[in-house]
């Protein structure tokens, strides 16, 4: 029952989080942020983690304490990616794009970090690698690691291009807020 339970739960929180970041619409009023082939690059890569993923937890015949520690970030991840959508709002644009006319939002989970969606990313994909460690093949690391390193620094210089952005079009009002808010991370000293 155990495994079981836990495979269940394990993809639907992963079909939940797939779900909140496959936004690919470019919206109204939106334009790139970052060169198109860029873009492209990572609506092609970003599913191979996932699938890597898939496959370990289909396989996977008795769930260590690991997996449970993984749970928690792969849930926590979920859950801060859907609190940050539900935040932003009508603001939102798909990774790579940018509102051309941008609004600062700073409440909620905003309120605490200026970037949630990367850092509920990165909590992801954190879990999702540490049930994947050592269950699949050399190769299946490799390119799995591969693509969540293009992840990383897409989203990185994604977070940087945002920030330039806004300072130049919001001005003062996002550089007092940069200096409170923490990018990634909460920031409590700032506040």
């Amino acid at each position: 029952m155990w495994p079981e339970t836990f495979r269940v739960v394990q993809l639907a929180v992963m079909g939940i989080f797939a779900v909140l970041i496959s936004d690919f619409r470019r919206r109204k009023g939106s334009s790139p942020l970052l060169p198109s082939r860029s873009v492209l690059l990572l609506k092609l890569i970003y599913p191979i983690p996932f699938l890597v993923y898939v496959w370990v937890v289909l396989w996977l015949r008795a769930p260590a304490a690991r997996d449970l520690f993984a749970l928690a970030l792969t849930t926590g991840g979920s859950a801060l990616v859907a609190r940050a959508r539900i935040d932003i709002g009508n603001a939102y644009t798909w990774t790579g794009y940018r509102q051309e006319q941008p609004r600062l939002v700073t409440r909620g989970v905003y309120a605490w970090v200026r970037h949630p969606i990367y850092t509920g990313i990165g909590l992801f994909l954190i879990g999702g690698t540490l049930t994947v460690l050592g269950r699949v093949s050399l190769l299946a690391h490799v390119v799995a690691g591969l693509s969540i390193v293009y992840i990383g620094a897409f989203l990185v210089v994604a977070a940087t291009r945002e920030t330039r952005v806004l300072s130049a079009s919001v001005g003062e009002e996002f550089d007092r807020y940069r200096r409170r808010v923490g990018a990634f991370w909460p920031a409590p000293g700032r506040r």
